[in-house]
């Protein structure tokens, strides 16, 4: 599955890395390998240097995601070599796994040590400087983003980023009448994310987490936990969310699932579940349950990706996956990397028929929102703007 926590491309004209848009009513209707493509042509750049067989095992664990294995492989390739550039190298690689397992205060810190290390890619402090900024450490992240832009005088954006830092400065000593605070009951150490409302009274909450009390253990390699499975917890009279809940096993299975939706009636959930066999990511697919009383039925698959189809398999590993529906429940938006896209992870869109499945063939976004980076996580608002990363 694409991890939520991956920070913007360092390609993206927008530091923030959000966007949004606004459908024509007129218009018609990230498996492992596929998520990581973004940086591939980085870590190829690199791999030239100080390759032992370990660093080159720790290549092939990044590049398939298995990003805690790679952090063991690399450190144990450091402690192997004695060359500079090839140890500096090395911390990059190290401070990327941390950066894609969504640490940001690990990631920062290897970076930094990557950086004083003479590491000679500039892309270090742009990530750094990102790494920073989500930990609101904005005074560090203004000076690194900075420094950035003296080593790469074109990437204007590192400007915007400055003024954003800038902005939450500014917030914090004039805050605003909106306060953020972690929901303790939900939230444990592992990751726990995309909560969706499970009923019309919005008291039950669905969300994804990768808890102990998950089913399967294929995530070992890539998060260092289980894999994710979906959760529920109710809220009482009193706000107090209770003990959460694993899902059945007709949704909860050895593969991992996540970014559960509901629609308008709460008697629809649609969420991803993505398989994994002995180590082997086998792409990802949007799944349907019904919901009759608080009972969820076995799911089925929707007809999404080409060999669901076409019966042809697509010539890369595909992903279908973090579904979204319009108000009216008559629209899904979708991500996914399957052919006829712009490239990277696309925005996608199917019509919707009464029964919940879908009608026809899902449409590409179109140049006017995709492209060649990855463009992911839809959210819908009542207004009919999308919001997406």
């Amino acid at each position: 599955m694409v991890w939520p926590w991956m920070f913007p491309d360092a390609g993206s004209s927008d530091p923030r890395g959000w966007h949004v848009f606004s459908p024509n009513p007129t218009d018609p209707l990230m498996n492992m390998p596929a998520r990581f493509s973004v940086i591939a042509s980085l870590f190829a750049s690199i791999t030239v240097i100080a390759q032992g067989p370990v660093a080159e095992e720790g290549d092939a664990s990044y590049h398939a995601g298995y990003f805690f294995n790679a952090i063991e492989l690399y450190h144990r390739a450091y402690a192997g070599t004695g060359e500079l550039e090839g140890k500096a190298v090395l911390l990059f690689k190290i401070a990327e796994c941390h950066r894609m397992l969504g640490d940001a205060e690990k990631s920062a810190a290897w970076y930094d040590k990557a950086t004083k290390a003479h590491y000679d890619d500039p892309i270090a402090y742009l990530h750094m400087a990102e790494a920073l900024k989500v930990q609101g450490r904005y005074d560090e992240a203004i000076l690194v983003f900075r420094k950035y832009r003296e080593k790469n005088p074109g990437y204007a954006a590192a400007d915007d980023a400055v003024h954003d830092c800038e902005q939450a400065l500014a917030w914090r000593k004039e805050p605003g009448r909106y306060r953020v605070d972690p929901e303790v009951l939900l939230n444990t150490p592992q990751y726990d994310f995309a909560p969706a409302y499970a009923d019309k009274r919005n008291e039950d909450l669905v969300f994804t987490s990768s808890r102990p009390a998950a089913t399967g253990t294929s995530n070992e390699g890539c998060i260092g936990g289980s894999t994710f499975d979906l959760f529920m917890s109710r809220r009482d009279r009193l706000g107090k969310w209770s003990e959460p809940v694993k899902l059945p096993p007709t949704i909860c299975t050895e593969a991992n699932e996540s970014n559960a939706v509901f629609n308008t009636r709460r008697t629809i959930m649609y969420f991803t579940r993505c398989p994994h066999e002995k180590n082997e990511a086998l792409g990802c697919d949007i799944w349907m349950s019904r919901k009759v009383g608080n009972e969820f039925v076995e799911p089925v698959m929707l007809p999404l990706a080409p060999i669901a189809i076409t019966g042809k398999k697509d010539s890369s590993v595909v992903v279908v996956e973090h579904p979204t529906l319009s108000a009216d429940d008559g629209i899904m938006i979708f991500t996914s990397n399957m052919s006829g896209g712009k490239g990277g992870l696309d925005l996608w869109m199917v019509k919707l028929g009464t029964d919940g499945m879908p009608l026809g063939r899902a449409t590409n976004l179109g140049s006017a929102i995709d492209t060649k980076k990855h463009d992911q996580f839809p959210f819908p608002r009542s207004n009919g703007a999308v919001f997406f990363s």
